[in-house]
This record gives structure tokens, C-alpha cells and sequence, in this order.
């Protein structure tokens, strides 16, 4: 196991970002937005350990996404930000769906998107779903 802190930092930054679907960009422009400005570069080559971690990553990665600062400290760690959930998603046609994601987010064409490792695995239209349940999914597998 590498102990590195700028690989474990730069592997954590890679994962929680891939896991939710991010682009570099977009974790670039949510730091920006936090007060901690950047480009998609440094996000580059801070996840390709081509610069240095700095305090202020630390703390604008963890503004971008939304965790604490430490999620990205420990060796091979898995926020639960990235854990798998099973969501149980109810349409307005009352038809129930079983996904499981490792994050959901909502684009600017008004779509819930539901991904697992990075891929999406499931979209709908806000706007057709009625609720989603959540429970820990049993095997992330």
C-alpha cells in the first residue's frame, strides 16, 4: 500500500470524483464557487500527481464534493459519499424501480441521474418521479 499523501490524496480526488460522475471541470468550477478558485488543469494534475497537495486543495476538494477534508486522507478509503445505496425510485406511472448508485445528482435539463463507479446506470426526468427510498445496498461489488 502507497503511503504517499499526494497519491492517496490524488486516488481519493479521483474516485469520489468518478464515482459521482464529475467532470474535472465541473470539480474545478465547484471550488471556484466555494472561494477556493482553480482550473481544470491543477484538478489534472493534482489526481495525475503532476503538483503538489496543498491545504487549500484539501479544503476546496472537500467544498467541491461536499465531504470533510479528511475523506481524502486515508489510504484506500471510501467516503460514504461512494458507498452503494440501493434507491428505490417511484415514478409518477407508480411503476417502482430498483437502482443501485453510488451517487445521484440533477443536470440542467432537469433529469435525477443515478450513477455506480462512475457510469450512469439510470436516469428520469425530475419531474416523473414521486419519491426515492434509499437503504445501504448489501454488496458493492
Amino acid at each position: 500500500m502507497d503511503l504517499n499523501p499526494d497519491k492517496v490524496v490524488a486516488a481519493n480526488a479521483r474516485r469520489l470524483r468518478e464515482d459521482r460522475g464529475y467532470t474535472q471541470e465541473l470539480v474545478a468550477r465547484l471550488m471556484t464557487e466555494a472561494g477556493y478558485p482553480t482550473g481544470e488543469m491543477p484538478i489534472w494534475a493534482l489526481e495525475n500527481c503532476r503538483r503538489r497537495i496543498k491545504v487549500t486543495d484539501l479544503f476546496g476538494l472537500a467544498a467541491a464534493f461536499d465531504v470533510t477534508p479528511e475523506s481524502f486522507l486515508s489510504p484506500g478509503s471510501e467516503s460514504d459519499e461512494s458507498a452503494a445505496v440501493e434507491y428505490e425510485v417511484v415514478g409518477t406511472d407508480d411503476v417502482r424501480r430498483k437502482v443501485i448508485a453510488n451517487s445521484v445528482t440533477t443536470d440542467d435539463q432537469g433529469f435525477l441521474n443515478f450513477y455506480r463507479r462512475g457510469q450512469r446506470v439510470f436516469f428520469a426526468p425530475v419531474t416523473a418521479v414521486v419519491c426515492c427510498y434509499t437503504s445501504r445496498a448489501g454488496n458493492d461489488d
